[in-house]
Parts: C-alpha cells; sequence; structure tokens
C-alpha cells in the first residue's frame, strides 16, 4: 500500500482528492472516506458539477467546501481547482487486462442511449463477438482503449512525460499522496488512523458487492499493444506495493 503520510493519517484539516479512474474499485475508496468524513463533508462524481466550462470554477469552489472530493476527471482538474488549495491526490490503479476486461463488459452493459455512430457500431460489435471486433478492428477503431488509465492518472501530461515506464512511475509519485492499487482497496482502511486512532470498524458492505461478470476476451498481441503503457506502469508499481506491503504489515498487526 504505497499510501502517504498525509492520508494515512486524517485529521479535521483534511483535504483529498480522489482521482477516480473508472472501474479500479472506486465504490470502495469512495464509501470508506464517506465513512470517514461523512456525508456532509464528501461529494462523489464531481465531474458532474466540473465538466461544464461556464460554472466550473464557480461549482469547484463549492466542493472545495468539503473534505473529500472524487470525480471521474483527468489529473488536470486536481491540478488547478484543487492541489493550489491545500489538496492532495489519491488514485487506485488496476491491472490493465483485469480493467480492459471490465470496462469492455461495462460498454456492453451500459444502458445509457447513444447518438455518436462510431459509439453505437463499437457497442454492437462488442456484444456480438469482442473477439472478432478485436480482431478485425484497425488500431485507430481501437485507439479509445489505448492506455486508458494513463489517460486519468497523468491528464495533459500524458504525452510530454515520454515513453520510459520509470519516469512515468515517478511522476505518479511525486504527484499523488497515495496510490492503491485495485487488489488492496478493500484493505485501505487498516492503514488509515483518525486523530492517530486506529479505525475500528470493517469495510462497509457496499465495499463488498460480487464482482460483475467479465466479458472472455482473448490477450492478444494487439490488445497487449494497446496496454502497454498501462502494463508498464502496473508491473513497476505492483512491485514497490509488495516492499510496502510488507513494511506496513509490520506496524499494522
Amino acid at each position: 500500500m504505497l499510501i502517504g503520510s498525509y492520508t494515512r493519517n486524517i485529521t479535521l484539516d483534511t483535504k483529498l482528492y480522489y482521482v477516480h479512474v473508472p472501474k479500479t474499485a472506486g465504490t470502495s475508496v469512495n464509501v470508506l472516506f464517506r465513512n470517514i468524513f461523512g456525508a456532509m463533508r464528501s461529494v462523489f462524481h464531481a465531474e458532474s458539477m466540473l465538466l461544464s466550462a461556464s460554472s466550473r470554477e464557480m461549482n469547484a469552489e463549492l466542493c472545495r467546501r468539503k473534505s473529500f472530493v472524487s470525480a471521474h476527471l483527468p489529473f488536470d482538474f486536481f491540478a488547478v481547482h484543487f492541489r493550489p488549495f491545500g489538496y492532495r491526490s489519491i488514485v487506485t490503479i488496476r491491472n490493465p487486462i483485469d480493467h480492459l476486461r471490465s470496462q469492455v463488459a461495462h460498454i456492453v452493459r451500459d444502458k445509457t442511449v447513444l447518438h455518436d455512430q462510431e459509439q453505437i457500431y463499437v457497442k454492437k460489435a462488442l456484444t456480438e463477438d469482442p473477439n472478432s471486433f478485436f480482431a478485425s478492428s484497425t488500431l485507430e477503431r481501437l485507439d479509445f482503449l489505448r492506455s486508458m488509465q494513463s489517460k486519468t492518472i497523468f491528464g495533459s501530461n500524458n504525452d510530454c512525460i515520454g515513453g520510459h515506464i520509470l519516469d512515468r512511475v515517478s511522476w505518479i509519485l511525486e504527484n499523488y499522496d497515495s496510490v492503491v492499487l485495485t487488489e488492496d482497496a478493500n484493505d485501505l482502511h487498516r492503514y488509515i488512523t483518525i486523530e492517530g486512532d486506529k479505525l475500528g470498524f470493517p469495510p462497509p458492505i457496499e465495499n463488498m458487492r460480487p464482482p460483475s461478470q467479465e466479458i472472455d476476451l482473448d490477450i492478444t498481441d494487439k490488445i497487449l499493444g494497446l496496454l502497454e503503457s498501462d502494463l508498464g506502469i502496473y508491473e513497476e508499481i505492483s512491485k514497490i506495493n509488495k516492499i510496502s506491503n510488507k513494511y506496513w504489515r509490520q506496524l499494522i498487526r
């Protein structure tokens, strides 16, 4: 658990912003911090308030009245509207292959009415035969699935950091107070104290939902190419995480 001291030691002055990468155990994180800060001091899915440019700053000011803000938005929104006001950022990262399967399942099962013809085609093709869709599609058509997590984690920095994995991992560790792997999300409460006291409750029931059935997807070289950057980041973060978890287990026994 790459949890920073700011996230680890919650006080009345703590201000956290969760860069919520979709399909990375965000419900677990949101519910945990709602239980810590209370519903009146938390706001989830703040993207609904921050996407419109005309009302963004006004709504960001409203969000900054809360101790915990969570949004499906790239890092830039945190950097511009929250970091200058004392907020620290946290992020969850998932195994990219599991993340892709989950994202494809979401596209197939999502009930949102689509109007874009490309999106309609993709949804229909994935519903009928996802493996055929990946095998027959051009890389241009599949580009929306390329490095999906990186696009949110880095925001507009995604292209300018460079492709070297260690540079990208270093940037993450420098810019996020805490980096939580999805497989560790339900243990996050074990590492947090409130005014120095350890949390005395287990993960709430909302965190323990059974996993949704995912799409059976053949992981081909084409798919691995789409996930190359995210896979490299996940592997390096996992290595660091193993060392961190071993260290922390000695402290929380």
